[in-house]
């Protein structure tokens, strides 16, 4: 739970989320064939580069947000998408504020955005549909 210690008396309450996922948004997570260990990084990212490419080229989603978990593994997908690369909103490149607010007028034009980051950019993002 919290690692609080209980005492007599407190209570746990589960409240409901505010936004609606299922209409807001969708978790893609493709089946990979290579695991995403430090011994296969490279190919993993490789396989996750093509995937991507794949998404984007479908146009099915107009806007997107990629997280990883280390900065090194952010930086070896973006070199293997270099051709992609205007499109790409990538945490680093200016303030959090402005790549936010860039994605979201990219999105109301109509125009496809990706936000590339790591897992703690995405803390507190709250897009409307």
């Amino acid at each position: 739970m919290s690692g609080l210690k209980e005492k007599a008396g407190d209570r746990f309450v589960a409240l409901d989320s505010p936004f609606n996922h299922c209409e807001q948004g969708k978790i893609v997570i493709p089946r990979m064939r290579v695991e995403p260990s430090i011994d296969n990084e490279e190919q993993h990212i490789a396989e996750m580069a093509a995937f991507f490419r794949k998404q984007v080229e479908s146009k099915k989603h107009l806007g997107m947000l990629v997280l990883f978990a280390s900065g090194r593994a952010m930086q070896r997908f973006l070199d293997y998408v270099t051709d992609l690369r205007l499109m790409l909103l990538v945490q680093g490149d200016q303030p959090r504020y402005r790549l936010v607010e860039l994605h979201r007028k990219r999105v109301a034009n109509g125009e496809r955005s990706v936000l590339v980051g790591l897992q703690s950019f995405a803390e507190g993002l709250d897009f409307e549909r």
